[in-house]
């Protein structure tokens, strides 16, 4: 049977529908995308205060996941993927496999500053930071895996985040966390 005549209108509108459908996903991935980063930005300061807090890491945990399932299916991999391993680290504290230290809280605040421009470079279509994405997954694996950040070859440190906007309870905790590494590094 001889292939049938492909025509021109019906494919020219298929992809007119698919282009409105693709258009309809980005603008409710962006949205969720919103909601879900305010759900993180109000639980990490609880975890940050209290660590055994399960409701808060519970609220994280599933967050990263939400993140990591919504931005992989529009097609936003890259902010899939950092998902997906801040999602991993997390599971290793649930599971009790690791104790949270203020290396994990300061791995998810990265990855939490890192989200926004995710976002936008997925809806503008520009590259993505790289070289800070390939930096937080790669610190919440050795972390998920058991190790800490100064036993790794963590070659590249992720920059810090354009001013990122933190509750006054986890600024003082990270500064705080922050002097008591530099005594023990001591």
């Amino acid at each position: 049977v001889p292939p049938q005549p492909v025509n021109a209108d019906a494919v020219a509108i298929e992809e007119a529908v698919e282009d409105i459908l693709d258009d309809d996903i980005a603008e409710i991935f962006a949205e969720e995308a919103a909601d879900v980063l305010e759900s993180i930005q109000e639980a990490l300061p609880r975890w940050c205060a209290d660590p055994a807090d399960e409701e808060a890491l519970s609220v994280l945990r599933r967050g990263w996941h939400t993140l990591k399932g919504s931005g992989r299916m529009v097609g936003a991999n890259c902010l899939g993927e950092l998902a997906w391993s801040i999602e991993c680290m997390l599971n290793r504290i649930i599971d009790g496999t690791v104790e949270p230290t203020v290396q994990f809280v300061a791995v998810v605040d990265d990855a939490r500053n890192l989200v926004p421009r995710l976002r936008e470079a997925f809806e503008v279509q520009r590259p993505p930071e790289l070289d800070t994405l390939g930096a937080i997954m790669e610190r919440a694996d050795v972390l998920a895996s058991g190790g800490t950040l100064e036993d790794s070859d963590t070659s590249i440190a992720a920059p810090e985040p354009e001013a990122p906007e933190t509750s006054d309870s986890l600024t003082v905790f990270l500064g705080e966390a922050a002097t008591h590494m530099a005594v023990l590094n001591s």
